[in-house]
């Protein structure tokens, strides 16, 4: 499984020869930066097989590229007011409802990403969705955003998943935050090995 970060809080994965695009054009809402101009330029160049936005908040979303992908690949992508499945080869991405961090309001979905690996991506759903995702496959990789890594409870909840890989998306550049959002997550994730953070335009391989 091949992992992109190209966005604020979004990657382009790549799995079982399946290029996925999950929340990974956007715009910017500071400190959260958006795509760079050269990862946009390349997404619209080569656009994935199958693109995904949680919500529509401008840190996760980008209305152009969306109706873009629609357009030239003649398909809806999956979100809010699009499509709610999609396959393409042997990977899906399955949406499940899920509340945003501390709103009500949004329409927001999670997705599960299926193939020879499973994936968990939560955009900016509140972390007390994870207890009641128990009837899904356990996640080989789990994508979050740092809210999962700020508090001693969400901590828990996260762990308890049981992922073997956990990616954490959202960060702001150190420079950009006006909080402690860095100093509050290197606390919680210096002892754990298996949490991960991708500046944006790092690409890792994941097994």
């Amino acid at each position: 499984m091949e992992i992109k970060r190209t966005a604020n809080a979004g990657v382009l994965l790549g799995l079982d020869g399946v290029s996925i695009l999950l929340d990974g054009i956007c715009g910017e809402i500071k400190p959260y930066i958006k795509t760079p101009y050269a990862i946009a330029e390349e997404l619209y160049n080569n656009l994935p097989n199958i693109v995904a936005f949680t919500h529509t908040h401008t840190d996760h979303f980008d209305k152009e590229f969306c109706s873009y992908f629609e357009e030239k690949k003649g398909q809806k992508a999956v979100w809010p007011r699009g499509d709610r499945v999609k396959s393409f080869g042997g990977v899906t991405v399955s949406s499940v409802p899920s509340r945003h961090i501390g709103r009500f309001e949004i329409s927001h979905f999670s997705f599960i990403i299926t193939g020879s690996k499973t994936a968990w991506f939560m955009g900016d759903a509140s972390p007390v969705i994870l207890k009641s995702m128990n009837d899904f496959q356990r996640p080989d990789i789990l994508f979050v955003p740092f809210s999962y890594f700020s508090t001693e409870s969400a901590v828990r909840l996260t762990k308890n998943v049981g992922a073997k890989h956990i990616v954490l998306l959202h960060m702001p550049k150190r420079e950009n935050e006006g909080v402690a959002i860095w100093q509050t997550v290197e606390g919680f994730i210096k002892n754990e090995p298996n949490v991960i953070v991708l500046d944006i335009g790092e690409t890792l391989i994941l097994d």
